[in-house]
C-alpha cells in the first residue's frame, strides 16, 4: 500500500506536470490592433513613437525614466547609485538597475517583462547582491518569476522561537546565504493560474557567540523545495497594481534527500490581496498572508518579523518562529510628476503552532513611505515603519526599508 508520503509526492508531481501540458495549448488571449499592422507599417508607427519621445540618454532616463520605451528599444534600462541606511547594516552605499523588455513587441496589452538588480554594501559587514524579475511570454498564458540573491551579514540574533526572542539578550552572528527560487504560472482560464515552484537555499552561520541559541540545530543547512500552486489574479500590474485582486494557495515540500534538513518539511502559503482606486491618484491596498511550516523546521526555513514585505518597522529577525500570520493595509497617493506617498499599518504574529498562538504574540506596525517612479510602473520605495516597544531593551522599535516595487 502506498504510504502517505509517497501519495503526497505523486500528487505533487501531477500538479507540476499541469503547466507542461499547458505549453502545447493554443493561446486564446485577445490580440490587440498592433497584430493587424503589416511589418512596414509597424516600423513606421514605432519610428513615429520614438521621434515623439525625449532623446534617450543617461540624463533623460533619469528625468523621464517613467516613460515606457519597450516598444522602441529591446531593453529599456536605468541605473542609479545611492546612500543607504538600515538598522541591520547601518550606513552604506547601494546601486540598482531596472530593466524592462518585451518578448512580443507587437502586443501592447501584455505587461512588459522586468528585471531588478541590486548591490548593497554597508559599514557593519552587510553585503547583498540580488537579481529578481518577471518574464511574460507571448500569448499571455505563461509567466515566470525568479529571484537569485547572495547575502553576507552580521545581524543580532535572539533565538529560534518567539519565547526565546522576548526573553533572551541579543548576540552577534555572522551569516552567509545563497537563495534561488522560481515560480512558473500557466493561465488555464481568465484570471486563473496553476503553477510550479522550486526553491533552493544554502545558509550558514559562520560565527555565533552562543550555540545554545540554536536549540540543538546545525550551523548550516541546504534545502531544496518543490511546489505547486493555484491562483486567481486580476491585477492590472504585478509589481505596481492599482486595481483587481490576487489570491494564491501554494504547497511546498522540502525532501530530506534533496538537502541536509533532517526531516522532510512541508510548507503551506496563503496570500490574498485587493486593490481599490479611490480619488485621483489614490489606491487602497490590502494584504492577508499566512505561512505554515512543519513543526521544528530548520532555522533557515523559519519565519521572521521585519524586512521589506511584512511587519515593516521591526529589525529583520527580531522575532522568529515556525509560522507567520500577517494582515496589513496601505494607502498610496500619487502626488505629481513621479513622486508619491504612502501610509501603512497592520499586525502579525509569529508562533510555533496554532495551539500556542496567544494575543501577546501580536506585533503591530505602522508607517509612512516615499515613492519615486524609477521606471515605468516600477517604484523606488523608501518606507519607515515602527512597531511594538522591544521587550528586552525597552527601546522604541523603528526601521527603514529601501527597495524597488511595492510591498504587496
Amino acid at each position: 500500500m502506498m504510504s502517505i508520503r509517497n501519495t503526497l509526492f505523486v500528487l505533487l508531481w501531477g500538479l507540476l506536470a499541469l503547466p507542461a501540458i499547458g505549453l502545447a495549448a493554443p493561446s486564446t488571449a485577445p490580440r490587440d490592433s498592433l497584430h493587424a499592422v503589416q511589418k512596414d507599417s509597424l516600423r513606421a508607427v514605432r519610428k513615429a513613437q520614438k521621434d515623439s519621445l525625449p532623446k534617450d540618454n543617461f540624463f533623460t532616463r533619469l528625468i523621464h525614466g517613467q516613460i515606457d520605451r519597450t516598444f522602441q528599444k529591446k531593453i529599456d534600462h536605468t541605473e542609479v547609485a545611492y546612500p543607504s541606511y538600515s538598522n541591520e547594516g547601518f550606513f552604506g552605499l547601494g546601486a540598482m538597475a531596472s530593466l524592462l523588455f518585451r518578448l512580443d513587441r507587437t502586443d501592447s496589452l501584455m505587461q512588459a517583462s522586468d528585471a531588478s538588480i541590486l548591490v548593497l554594501a554597508m559599514l557593519r559587514g552587510f553585503f547583498h547582491v540580488g537579481v529578481d524579475g518577471n518574464i511574460f511570454f507571448p500569448g499571455r498564458r505563461h509567466r515566470l518569476h525568479y529571484e537569485i540573491s547572495y547575502w553576507r551579514e552580521r545581524p543580532k540574533f535572539w533565538g529560534l522561537d518567539y519565547a526565546s526572542c522576548v526573553s533572551q539578550k541579543p548576540i552577534e552572528i555572522t551569516r552567509n546565504e545563497i537563495e534561488l527560487n522560481a515560480t512558473y504560472d500557466y493561465q488555464f482560464a481568465k484570471d486563473f493560474y496553476v503553477g510550479a515552484a522550486v526553491d533552493f537555499s544554502y545558509k550558514v552561520m559562520n560565527e555565533i557567540a552562543d550555540k545554545t541559541y540554536l536549540n540543538g540545530q546545525k550551523l548550516s543547512y541546504i534545502t531544496t523545495g518543490l511546489g505547486a500552486s493555484v491562483q486567481y489574479d486580476s491585477r492590472d500590474h504585478v509589481g505596481n497594481p492599482t486595481k483587481g485582486g490576487n489570491v494564491i494557495l501554494r504547497g511546498m515540500v522540502y525532501p530530506s534527500f534533496f538537502g541536509t534538513n533532517p526531516q522532510t518539511i512541508c510548507r503551506i502559503t496563503f496570500q490574498a490581496n485587493y486593490y481599490q482606486k479611490l480619488w485621483k491618484g489614490a489606491v487602497l491596498a490590502f494584504d492577508a498572508y499566512t505561512q505554515i511550516n512543519t513543526p521544528d523546521a530548520p532555522w533557515t526555513l523559519r519565519e521572521e518579523a521585519g524586512g521589506k514585505f511584512r511587519l515593516r518597522g521591526y529589525y529583520e529577525g527580531r522575532y522568529i518562529d515556525n509560522n507567520l500570520l500577517s494582515v496589513q493595509a496601505e494607502l498610496r497617493q500619487k502626488l505629481f510628476w513621479r513622486i508619491g506617498l504612502a501610509a501603512f499599518g497592520g499586525f502579525g504574529a509569529l508562533f510555533p503552532n496554532f495551539e500556542a498562538l496567544r494575543a501577546e504574540h501580536l506585533l503591530y506596525t505602522a508607517g509612512v513611505g516615499l515613492r519615486f517612479e524609477f521606471k515605468h510602473n516600477v517604484n523606488l520605495r523608501v518606507d519607515y515603519g515602527f512597531g511594538r516597544r522591544d521587550p528586552v531593551s525597552g527601546r522604541f522599535t523603528g526601521a527603514f526599508v529601501v527597495t524597488l516595487n511595492e510591498a504587496f
